[in-house]
């Protein structure tokens, strides 16, 4: 599985539902369709980062990271449009 396999499926794993910008991302093939999508794909990121650093009472560590991952990998990919550096 490449990185960008790895993105998607996380993003299937915390989104917020069907309308949420995570699931768009993730069903539409990993793509960041305009720059307020990824500003939203970034709001919603830092959100579920900001609800695992909240409940501590789980463990948290892997996700915490794998979010911040994905967030750094929405932040530099491409937007539609644009030729992807990643394999589909």
């Amino acid at each position: 599985m490449t990185d960008h396999q790895k993105m998607r499926m996380l993003a299937y794993d915390w989104h917020g539902g069907q309308n949420s910008p995570l699931y768009s991302f993730a069903s539409c093939g990993g793509v960041v369709h305009t720059e307020e999508h990824r500003t939203q794909l970034a709001v919603e990121i830092r959100d579920n980062i900001a609800w695992c650093e909240a409940n501590p009472a789980r463990d948290e560590a892997e996700d915490l990271s794998a979010l911040r991952e994905l967030l750094a990998f929405v932040m530099a990919a491409p937007s539609n449009g644009e030729e992807a550096p990643f394999p589909s």
